[in-house]
């Protein structure tokens, strides 16, 4: 599951990069989107995917303590 989401990551950002390289103000605003989905793809990634846990937050604890505070 982690190997196909990594290379999902990889093609919206290849994807993005090229959309954003055309002439079209359109084709740049789809290519700014689809490397913000792969931005928030990314960070649930380095989440660890675990079947019924959150990515981010572990389920037992009420606030988030580490490097983010």
């Amino acid at each position: 599951m982690e190997f196909i989401l990594a290379i999902i990551i990889g093609l919206f950002y290849a994807a993005g990069v090229y959309l954003m390289m055309r002439r079209s103000l359109v084709k740049l605003i789809i290519g700014l989107i689809m490397i913000g989905n792969g931005a928030n793809l990314l960070i649930f990634l380095l989440g660890r995917i675990v079947k019924g846990a959150p990515p981010i937050i572990p389920s037992d604890a009420k606030i988030l303590e580490g490097y983010f505070c």
